[in-house]
């Protein structure tokens, strides 16, 4: 059966997320694919805050696509699924968020850094594969992203 537009009147075409970043001047901005000071092939696991403003992330827009979707069901029943696109790599959280989070105040738990010696077979080798694709990492850092979001 194909999808049918249960409002004739309304558009159901959503304005993409790059198509708003470009609106608002700051497509050159966009970190959430790949921090820009990260050159190459590999992508680090590394974090900072973004260069986007709140608005400007992606969560935010998704959230928004969503409320807007909500507004034009008319009373109808509905159903929406909306799947935020982070927390993961390039772990780039909104500043006023990464600023909740002083690094001297988080405690770290154990990292892929520590020495695996003692560990399963799986675990060192998992560790060998990830340093292949991914550049070395400040766990702190990354620790702080995953607490921004």
């Amino acid at each position: 059966m194909e999808p049918t537009n249960t409002h004739p009147s309304k558009s159901n075409r959503a304005t993409t997320y790059e198509e708003v970043l470009a609106e608002r001047g700051v497509l050159d901005d966009r970190d959430d694919v790949q921090i820009h000071e990260w050159t190459g092939i590999r992508q680090p696991l590394d974090a900072r805050a973004s260069c986007l403003d709140f608005e400007s992330q992606p969560e935010y827009w998704a959230a928004e696509q969503a409320r807007q979707f909500i507004e034009r069901t008319d009373d109808q029943p509905f159903f929406a699924w909306l799947s935020l696109p982070r927390p993961h790599p390039a772990y780039v959280p909104a500043e006023q968020f990464w600023d909740r989070y002083p690094e001297d105040v988080l405690e770290l738990p154990p990292s892929a850094n520590e020495d695996l010696s003692d560990k399963q077979p799986a675990l060192r080798e998992m560790r060998e594969r990830i340093e292949d694709m991914f550049a070395v990492f400040d766990p702190q850092s990354t620790w702080l992203a995953n607490w921004s979001y």
